[in-house]
């Protein structure tokens, strides 16, 4: 069951869009660059957002995934996408989300 209908409806219908922008949320850039990345480069786009998983698991010292960090992109990348989306949210709330810097 979904707690937060709105990020799954997001997610499920337009997963590049919330790629890019937990990406931008992330990295405290424009989200625009990303969501077409992941639009236009699908066949990849499990390897780049589980990068970006990763560095959000490594951050907030997060346990890994019953599953591997890949197989959650490759095969439902929309639920990983509102996870990660989801988590960053509660880091935000609780005042323990910062954005990490492009240098």
């Amino acid at each position: 069951m979904c707690g937060d209908i709105g990020t799954c409806c997001y997610g499920l219908f337009c997963t590049p869009c919330l790629y890019g922008r937990n990406y931008a949320e992330f990295h405290d850039v424009g989200c625009c660059g990303a969501c077409c990345l992941y639009c236009w480069c699908w066949c990849l786009s499990c390897c780049f957002a589980t990068d970006l998983r990763r560095s959000i698991r490594n951050k907030y010292n997060l346990a890994p995934d019953p599953c591997n960090d890949l197989i959650v992109h490759l095969f439902c990348s929309p639920c990983g996408l509102c996870q990660e989306s989801r988590e960053m949210r509660y880091r935000r709330e609780q005042g323990t989300f910062a954005t990490v810097l492009n240098q």
